[in-house]
């Protein structure tokens, strides 16, 4: 079971490995940089501009190299800034250059700075993974009592109608993509559509109950047999009015 365990954890990671070294590479070709530097300092910069950009910020190393400073198995580059303060992967405003520590990757804890939200990958990181805790809470709370009904009814009437169009529907949620049916369910219910249609419909629900209600109220209904004479009727709205 042991070994089971650690063969599985050890195949884990080198997927993991393969994965965000394919991913690294194709953010770090050279069409991409070269945007990147463009979009940090004047997208009218020249291609020596570029490269000196790239140099001062790191991208100059090899990849496999930058690979390593990214993980946190190799020493973090380092340089010095237009203005003679030291600049690098591993520097922090407030640390001083002694201070500093020279491996600062994944491993460490440290995922870098986002170029695009223009703050720590770490933060964003935790804020999305708190936002899908929720999400993955709510489904488990909507998803497990649902799946009880459904099991318990298919159960109880098995072979029958119910129990095949059941087995069917459940199939075919559990087939069908989460990105799909996510879309879909998206375009249904938060389309605008389908919200003012479901909003229409509750005020004239609400709107032709309160007016029947009050005309209830004001102009009482009286049986059939009743008498129909003119003083009795106007008897009775009067009485009905007081």
């Amino acid at each position: 079971m042991g070994r089971f365990i650690l063969k599985r954890l050890g195949v884990m990671a080198l997927t993991a490995l393969c994965l965000t070294f394919a991913v690294f590479v194709l953010t770090n070709l050279h069409a991409s940089l070269e945007k990147l530097a463009k979009n940090q300092v004047n997208t009218r910069m020249t291609d020596e501009q570029v490269e000196l950009w790239l140099g001062n910020n790191g991208y100059g190393e090899p990849l496999l190299w930058r690979y390593g400073e990214w993980l946190g198995i190799a020493p973090g580059w380092t340089g010095t800034a237009e203005n003679g303060k030291p600049t690098g992967r591993c520097v922090q405003p407030n640390v001083r250059p002694e201070e500093t520590r020279r491996f600062c990757g994944v491993l460490q804890g440290h995922f870098g700075f986002s170029t695009v939200f223009h703050q720590p990958v770490g933060g964003i990181i935790a804020e999305r993974v708190a936002l899908t805790g929720w999400l993955m809470l709510w489904v488990m709370v909507v998803m497990v009592p649902m799946a009880l009904v459904v099991g318990v009814l298919a159960g109880m009437r098995e072979g029958s109608r119910l129990d095949r169009g059941l087995s069917i529907f459940s199939i075919t949620s559990t087939a069908t993509p989460e990105y799909v049916s996510g879309v879909v369910l998206i375009a249904v219910f938060a389309s605008t559509s389908f919200v003012s249609g479901a909003l229409s419909t509750t005020a004239r629900h609400l709107s032709s109950t309160s007016f029947n209600s009050v005309m209830s109220v004001a102009v009482p209904t009286y049986p059939r047999n009743s008498p129909s004479d003119e003083k009795t009727c106007t008897r009775l709205l009067l009485r009905s009015a007081t």
